[in-house]
């Protein structure tokens, strides 16, 4: 059985979620996550993240703040029972992933 860890970060961005839902998503499979479950009435998008040296998940969860923002956050977990976890944070190279990917998108 895998040893898994999890790590979480929160960010708010301008726009509705009905902006940043469909953005999510598509940063997502331009990572190169396998989307598991999309829930566009729960703001809620799941995926599955595998390289050769990173093995886990991520939960983005989108939450209104007003009329106009948005908090969008994201949780990796991740197995940290490899020699590749012990230099580096499994769960901070998914959260990274997904975040490079959202900011390449074209607005």
């Amino acid at each position: 059985m895998a040893i898994r860890k999890s790590l979480e970060e929160s960010v708010v961005f301008d726009g509705p979620s009905t902006y940043w839902g469909p953005r999510c998503v598509a940063a997502m499979q331009a990572a190169g996550f396998t989307l598991t479950m999309v829930d566009d009435a729960a703001g809620r998008v799941e995926g599955t993240f595998k390289s050769a040296t990173v093995w886990g998940g991520l939960v983005v969860t989108l939450t209104p703040v007003g009329p106009t923002t948005t908090q969008i956050t994201a949780k990796a977990t991740a197995n940290v029972d490899n020699l590749y976890a012990a230099f580096r944070s499994p769960g901070r190279k998914i959260i990274e992933e997904f975040k490079a990917a959202l900011t390449r998108l074209p607005l």
